[in-house]
This record gives C-alpha cells, sequence and structure tokens, in this order.
C-alpha cells in the first residue's frame, strides 16, 4: 500500500557533519552536507508511535528557496534572540541524491570561538531544521514508512553532540560510505555523515593498505553506531553497550541481546512510578506563543499549541490572565482586551499585565528574523562588513597601502615605513517606524495585516539597506580627496560595452590601479553589479560556454564562470554597470556598517496613554559609505 498526501509543516531536524577541511578562513565559510535522505526512525512525543522517515533528495522534491536567499545558521537551533544566529547560508545545492551548502559565519566577536573550533576540527557535527508540505506513505517491514516528497530546509545549526555516536567527520580525499542496515526497525537515526570527496581510480593489481585499515575503521565503527542504537531504542545504558562492544559481539547478535534484555525488564516487576511533573505556567505561556505563531505564520497546531487550535485571541488572553491570577470568568471582552495589553481597566482591582502583548511581540520577533534572512541583499557579496560599537564617526582603513620593501644591506638598519589610511569615514544612523495592533483588534479576533507586518518590516529594512549602497554607486559623491568616487582622476571610468572586450578593458583598467604608495594591489575582479535591464545581457555573457556575438564553437568565452552577477531594481541608469572585487577579499570598495549586537532589525513592543492598543516597533541602524575607488571601476554600455 502507498499513499501520498499533504501533510502541514512542522519544523524537523537531522543531524549531519561536515569536513573541516574545506574551510576557508579568509572568508569564514565551510561546505557541509546537509541531507543524504537516510531513514531514519522517528517517534511520536505523545503517542510514543514510530515510523521510517526518509527524505527524497532530488531538485524536484527539495525546496532550496530559503537556503538560497540566506538561510540562517543558528546556534544549536536556538532561535530565540538574534544572538543565536551565527551565519548564513551563502549558496546551496542538490547533486547525486545529497544536499550540499556553504555556509558563511558572522564576523562576532562571540561568534569567532566558534569559528575557531570549527577550524580545528573540534567542532564536526551539524542538524538541519526542516518542513514537510508533501509525504509518501507505504509498509517496510510492517511499519509504516514516510517519505517525504515535498520537504524545505529552513535552517542549519552547528551542533555539540550528534544523535549517533559513531558519525564522525572525514577528511576529504577519503572513502565515502553509507551503511543502512536491512532491518528498518533498527535503522540509525543519525547516518549523514557523507563529505565532499574527491574521486579517484583505484590502484589496478595492488593492494591498498591504508584503505584496507580505513575500511576495518570504518566497519568498527558502523557496528558500535548499530549496537549503540539498539541499546538506545531498548533502554540500555552505556555499561551493556560496552560489553557488548568488548566482547566483539555482531551488530544483529547486539540486536537479539538487547530484544532480550527488554523483554525480560518489561517482565520485572515496578518497584517505582516515575512522573514527569510539567510546570503549568510554562505550558500555557508555550501553547498560546505556539497558537499565536500558527495563526500568524499558517502553520502547524503541534504540542501545547493543540489545546489553543480554536481559541480565539481573547481566549488566549483570559488563559494568560488566568496564569497570572486573575479571574476572568464574569469579565467582558472588551476588559479582558484591555487587560491583556496592559491597558487600564475600570472598576477592576488588579495589577495590570502585558504578558501577552510580550508574546505576540515574541512571534513577530522570530517572524520577523526569518523574513529578513531570507531576503535578497546581494550587495553583501562584494561589500566589507563590520560590526560598529557606537554611533560615532568611524575611519576606514584601505588596505594594501603598506610601506614599499628596501633592500637591506648587511648588518644595515631598516628603515621606518608609514601605513596611510584613506581618510574615508561614516556613522551608523538610526531608523525606526511604528505599527500599532488596536484593541479592537484584539476584541474582534481580527488580526487584518498584523499578520504581514514582519514580512513588511523585513522588506522595508533589507530595501533601507540595498536603498543606501546602491545609492552610493547612483550619487557617485565626492572622496575625501575632492574627486568624484567614479571620475578621470581616479582612472577607473570608461564607455566599454558589455562584451567579452568590454569587459577585458574594463578588468585590466582596474587591475592597473595602485595603493597610496604606488603598489599594485594585486586584486582579480570577480563581481559585476548591473541594473537589472542588463541582467539578460550579463548572464548570457558569464553563463555561455561560447563567445555570444559568435556562437562558435571554436571561440571560448574566457570570462564564463569568472564572475557573480549582482544585478538591483536600486540602479536606475540603465547603461551602467560596474566592476569590483567580492567581500572577503580585504580590499572591498564599500564598507557596511551594523550596531554590534543587533545586526539584524529589532522589534519591540509597549503601550501608551494616547495609543488604544499595543505599539510595535521597529528599529534598525545601518551606515554604508564608499572606502575605495581602487577597487571598483564603472563602465556605459
Amino acid at each position: 500500500m502507498t499513499e501520498t498526501r499533504q501533510a502541514a509543516e512542522a519544523l524537523v531536524r537531522r543531524a549531519a557533519a561536515f569536513a573541516p577541511s574545506t574551510f576557508r578562513a579568509d572568508a569564514r565559510t565551510i561546505d557541509v552536507v546537509f541531507t543524504t535522505g537516510a531513514e531514519v526512525m522517528r517517534a511520536d512525543p505523545w503517542t510514543n508511535d514510530r515510523w521510517i522517515e526518509g527524505l527524497d533528495v532530488t531538485a524536484d522534491a527539495v525546496d532550496l528557496s530559503r537556503m538560497q536567499a540566506g538561510a540562517p545558521v543558528l546556534n544549536a537551533h536556538r532561535g530565540d534572540a538574534l544572538a543565536d544566529v551565527i551565519g548564513v547560508v551563502e549558496r546551496a545545492w542538490i547533486e547525486a541524491g545529497r544536499g550540499y551548502a556553504t555556509v558563511r559565519f558572522s564576523e562576532r566577536e562571540d561568534v569567532a570561538p566558534i569559528v575557531a573550533d570549527v577550524a580545528a576540527g573540534i567542532l564536526r557535527n551539524i542538524s538541519v531544521g526542516y518542513s514537510v508540505s508533501q509525504w509518501r506513505e507505504d509498509e517496510v517491514g510492517g511499519m509504516t514508512r514516510r517519505t517525504a516528497v515535498r520537504w524545505q530546509p529552513m535552517e542549519i545549526s552547528f551542533v555539540p553532540i550528534p544523535a549517533d555516536a559513531a558519525s564522525q567527520v572525514r577528511g576529504l580525499g577519503t572513502d565515502d560510505v553509507r551503511a543502512t542496515p536491512a532491518n528498518p526497525a533498527t535503522i540509525k537515526e543519525t547516518t549523514m555523515t557523507e563529505q565532499v570527496t574527491a574521486a579517484a581510480a583505484p590502484p589496478a593489481a595492488t593492494i591498498d593498505a591504508h584503505a584496507v585499515r580505513a575500511e576495518a575503521i570504518r566497519a568498527e565503527r558502523l557496528r558500535a553506531g548499530e549496537i549503540r542504537e539498539a541499546a538506545r531504542l531498548a533502554g540500555l545504558d552505556d555499561a551493556w553497550v560496552q560489553t557488548q562492544i568488548d566482547t566483539d559481539a555482531s551488530a544483529d547478535a547486539a540486536r537479539a541481546a538487547a530484544l532480550q534484555a527488554l523483554g525480560a525488564k518489561q517482565k520485572a516487576p515496578t518497584a517505582s512510578v516515575v512522573s514527569i511533573v510539567r510546570d503549568e505556567g510554562d505550558t500555557v505561556l508555550r501553547g498560546v506563543e505556539g497558537a499565536l505563531a500558527a495563526r500568524l505564520g499558517g502553520g502547524a497546531f503541534d504540542g501545547p499549541a493543540v489545546d489553543y487550535r480554536s481559541a480565539t485571541l481573547i481566549d488566549m488572553a483570559a488563559s494568560v490572565l488566568k496564569l497570572r491570577g486573575t479571574e476572568t470568568r464574569s469579565w467582558s471582552r472588551p476588559d479582558i482586551a484591555k487587560a491583556a495589553l496592559g491597558l487600564p481597566v475600570m472598576g477592576r482591582s488588579m495589577q495590570t499585565t502585558s504578558d501577552f502583548a510580550a508574546l505576540l511581540g515574541n512571534v513577530q520577533s522570530k517572524r520577523l528574523l526569518t523574513a529578513y534572512m531570507a531576503y535578497d541583499r546581494n550587495f553583501l557579496s562584494w561589500c566589507a562588513r563590520r560590526p560598529l560599537p557606537d554611533f560615532k564617526p568611524t575611519s576606514i582603513v584601505e588596505m594594501g597601502a603598506g610601506p614599499t620593501l628596501l633592500a637591506l644591506s648587511e648588518g644595515g638598519k631598516i628603515d621606518l615605513g608609514v601605513v596611510q589610511d584613506s581618510g574615508e569615514s561614516y556613522n551608523l544612523v538610526r531608523y525606526a517606524r511604528n505599527v500599532a495592533l488596536s484593541y479592537p483588534a484584539i476584541v474582534n479576533d481580527d488580526l487584518g495585516g498584523f499578520d504581514r507586518m514582519p514580512q513588511a518590516f523585513a522588506v522595508a529594512a533589507a530595501n533601507l539597506e540595498g536603498g543606501v549602497v546602491y545609492g552610493l554607486l547612483a550619487t557617485n559623491a565626492n572622496m575625501s580627496d575632492g574627486n568624484a568616487w567614479f571620475s578621470a582622476a581616479h582612472g577607473n571610468t570608461s564607455a566599454q560595452a558589455a562584451t567579452v572586450d568590454g569587459i577585458s578593458a574594463v578588468r585590466a583598467l582596474m587591475r592597473r590601479q595602485t595603493d597610496p604608495s604606488g603598489q599594485a594591489i594585486m586584486v582579480t575582479p570577480s563581481v559585476i553589479i548591473s541594473p537589472i535591464e542588463l541582467e539578460a545581457t550579463m548572464l548570457s555573457l558569464f553563463s555561455a560556454t561560447v563567445v555570444p556575438a559568435t556562437q562558435a564553437t571554436t571561440a571560448v568565452n574566457p570570462w564564463r564562470g569568472q564572475f557573480t552577477i549582482a544585478t538591483t531594481p536600486f540602479l536606475t541608469d540603465t547603461n551602467d554597470y560596474f566592476v569590483t572585487v567580492a567581500a572577503g577579499t580585504g580590499y572591498e570598495a564599500v564598507e557596511v556598517g551594523y550596531e554590534a549586537g543587533n545586526e539584524a532589525p529589532q522589534l519591540t513592543s509597549y503601550t501608551q496613554p494616547d495609543v488604544d492598543g499595543v505599539v510595535f516597533s521597529l528599529r534598525h541602524s545601518f551606515g554604508a559609505k564608499a572606502a575605495s575607488w581602487r577597487t571598483i571601476a564603472r563602465a556605459t554600455a
């Protein structure tokens, strides 16, 4: 029996791993394999029902839109605060039944220890969070198998402990083998340890001792992992696992022993009764917050939120008030709404509370962060990003302005040189806007456009950033030397059409630039910036395998794969395009600044006497400045 069905999206997580040898310190990036679609055992925490879960890892099944748009990289799936975001997904792709991603770490000081441990190979394990919109169900060995045929990765997390201790990171160039037990009931929950590997042809008629040793180690790890999985399912401790490993028990023998131990344990008399006590207040708050998130975001009601599936906003508000000792059974709907928002209630002697408003703010803050991280801010591919501690003017030091090296004779004196700065400076600008959720909306159970507020705020913040950055290119203001950013004095402007020869001329123009001390800057242009009207032209120029003007099979396009294309609607002159270097080189032409610790937009909620409801305030700090004319050139198509 095979059944395909739609399902409400709910966040699911899987463990995976990566190869430390793919870490690139200059770009702060690393490659990970976030899924191989391996089958895992799942259990319902409420009913204890078990099933086998798999993922269809194909281009048709996996929706990579959030990954490609810059999904967040989190610290152990924590997403309650902006500090939990430690990076961003740069790109993602599906290849040969696996999901790959390149992630870039934040430059914040609190993230630096994590980056250091990743580079050193100490932190090796990741976990992917994803939602499923369509399943295919069939039966395997008497168990239900559910395969996700429409699913979407939402975030990638670095985690300290994988579900399977046998999952180890393998370096590049090693064999890539993944074993899956034949018995579905014993499939490991974590089998995704595949890495990006270098293919090598096997030697002919020789015995590779290294390969034999590696195979033995792999087989031993697989055996130990399956023994641990059998122990986990049977509720057996580490001492039992170690005994099975030390006595060289096979995986099948260990499973049989685990089943026997489980049967004996179930027949044994119960010596005591263990009960799990949950804090009622925590359950109510989590339930209301989950229900608000489901209503506002169109997600699933799960966990404690199930109890509020049919609840109105007034019902939820009353539950929160009751939690704080306020009985609202005889209250009117308007009184409940006022009290929930922290507004005074006539004739009621009570301590007002704004817990309900705070829950609304928490839900909308999380949705705002998700929407903001998913927005396409492609200027980050070519701008330097810098956390600024305050709103004071900040100087920009131009890289590469070191003194010329001089010959040193034996026993001679080393002359003192001077490192010059560019004289450019800028500062953060504070932006803000308020939106109110009215008291009548709570009474009427009408969220109206409030559910779209995080998306609107995220778009506003991202558009603000894009407008400021690309506005620098459009306005072409003077630099600290008194000359326009793009000018003949700077030697970075030319009339060159967007052709193979034209790009070559503009590229050479930029590569001839020197630093303030007269030395060559030694950087390679790799980013094309253009208005959206030139997008098709740029794509055809840099994607084709032959020169677009000739389409001759012998006329090879030298720029194929050499440039990243950043198109934007913020550039209105449809004839101009720009050539510059990529972010992470240290020679970026523009620097953007974010408030340290508050890099993303901040959403707060409060009440005030002259507003009949709760006010949600968006605040965002951002600044940008042209840092150098030497690593960017403008051409007129």
